[in-house]
């Protein structure tokens, strides 16, 4: 399995790719399956072709042309591990613990009780989800600065002549973002960092259209509720899942045209 650098499979048109892990004997997911929820499974049954470090298609049970049936379970990146369910629920209990804090003080928690209310509660915005969110930016900017160059270079790998149909949709030198990821506990975020951490939740919403329904960039974070924290990082998630079918587009647009400048060689040749 060592030699295995990846393995592509098309399926109902769309083309995915699987990758090994670094043990080189388990395959993961990579930018698979944009159209089924991130955390749920599709079991696909197609073509499989696998390729080597050489860039040569192999065999991986004998038979390359094999119909193999393939399980691809979606998992958000560890950048992205968003938290958008937070509920009434949540704030109470926050609630809750600093009223029994202000009135008793912090010593009259139990230590299940002062572990949850330090370890960052889900009813409260703070370090943690500001630098969770700065990560998540990050994240998703680098991919959108760096798939035009990793187009490119698939193309050439197809030979596959450059064209406007392979390009994104978007202009990379649009994508800055100042995202902070190291907040701690005692920072009080300034108007002037607040507005940055807005500005780049903008950058990113305005790089491709997006459904009617997600959710709009706050206008400041002042008076914060949980509806609009989950806004914030539902609106990443939604961006990123847009990101993956764009993706997944035009790597398909540069496998049609490969093919297709195959099969007509193919036929001409014949002739």
């Amino acid at each position: 399995m060592s030699d295995i650098k990846r393995v592509e499979f098309q399926v109902a048109g769309q083309r995915h790719v699987l990758t090994p892990t670094a043990d080189q004997s388990t395959f993961y997911g990579a930018n698979t399956a944009p159209n089924v929820p991130i955390g749920s499974a599709v079991t696909y049954t197609g073509k499989v072709t696998v390729v080597d470090e050489a860039g040569n298609q192999v065999s991986l049970t004998g038979d390359e042309t094999e119909v193999l049936r393939l399980t691809v379970r979606r998992t958000a990146p560890a950048q992205l591990q968003l938290i958008y369910d937070r509920t009434q629920e949540d704030v109470d209990r926050l609630y809750a613990l600093k009223r029994k804090i202000l009135t008793e003080g912090l010593n009259s928690l139990t230590p299940e009780e002062k572990a949850e209310y330090m370890g960052g509660m889900r009813g409260a915005y703070n370090a943690s989800d500001l630098n969770r969110v700065g990560q998540a930016v990050a994240f998703i900017a680098e991919r959108f600065i760096n798939l035009p160059a990793e187009l490119a270079a698939y193309r050439e790998e197809k030979g596959v002549a450059d064209d406007e149909l392979y390009h994104v949709p978007y202009n990379p030198a649009t994508v800055v973002v100042y995202p902070k990821q190291d907040w701690s506990v005692a920072d009080v975020p300034t108007q002037s960092q607040i507005q940055t951490y807005l500005n780049n939740l903008a950058v990113l919403r305005r790089q491709l259209a997006l459904p009617a329904d997600a959710p709009a960039v706050p206008s400041s974070l002042n008076h914060l509720t949980y509806q609009t924290a989950n806004d914030i990082e539902y609106l990443l998630v939604l961006i990123y899942e847009e990101f993956l079918v764009m993706e997944e587009g035009l790597y398909q647009k540069i496998d049609r045209a490969a093919e297709a400048f195959m099969y007509a060689g193919e036929v001409y040749c014949g002739e």
